[in-house]
């Protein structure tokens, strides 16, 4: 049923701007618009992208951990790493939302989204706002 939220929620982002006239960009890192395989390794979930207003990360079965690194121009990776214990922790089936409007918006939208499987490899989708 969560999984469903997430794809009905993306689906409505997608919607609302496509009418806008601007397209998100989905699964960037993935192979050919794939979910991108995170396991208990680092990996580099979404680039370090000047432009960029918004990103939401959804995994699919496993909670995974995040850290995001220097906005653009400065860019490079998060410090300290995510790891089991490290991390921003990011639900399975749930999304998070790289906006962080309570700070004004835009806060660490275009930094590099690095993130580290607490469990077993889970697919993770990305979608990421103009």
């Amino acid at each position: 049923m969560k999984k469903i939220i997430g794809i009905v929620i993306a689906f409505i982002l997608w919607s609302s701007l496509a009418i806008a006239g601007t397209s998100p960009l989905i699964n960037g890192q993935g192979t050919a618009g794939a979910p991108v395989s995170v396991t208990n390794a680092v990996r580099l979930v979404l680039p370090c992208t000047a432009g960029r207003t918004e990103w939401h990360i959804f995994p699919e079965t496993v909670q995974i951990r995040c850290e995001i690194g220097p906005d653009a121009p400065a860019c490079g990776t998060p410090s300290p790493a995510p790891s089991t214990t490290v991390g921003y922790p990011v639900p399975s089936a749930q999304s998070w939302n790289g906006n962080f409007a309570q700070f004004g918006g835009g806060l660490h939208s275009t930094g590099e989204v690095d993130c580290f499987s607490t469990g077993a490899a889970t697919n993770v989708d990305t979608i990421e706002l103009p």
